[in-house]
């Protein structure tokens, strides 16, 4: 079954930066990731995206509008 994962890196200022978007099987986004982490020292974190809910707000659209 294929998942979304996300590879964070720490920084030095202690925020999180998305360094890599995966798509796949577990075990190949963990080997990804792996490979990635090792051709750029730092400290990771992956991440499984879970998609809860879609929320479409807009009532009406209007396509002929031009910016």
């Amino acid at each position: 079954m294929k998942h979304t994962y996300e590879l964070r890196r720490l920084e030095k200022d202690d925020s999180l930066t998305t360094v890599l978007k995966l798509t796949g099987e577990p075990k190949k986004a963990k080997e990804k990731a792996k490979e990635y982490a090792s051709q750029n020292p730092g400290l990771y974190t992956l991440l499984k995206v879970e998609k809860v809910k879609i929320y479409f707000t807009e009532t009406k659209i209007d396509i002929s509008k031009k910016e």
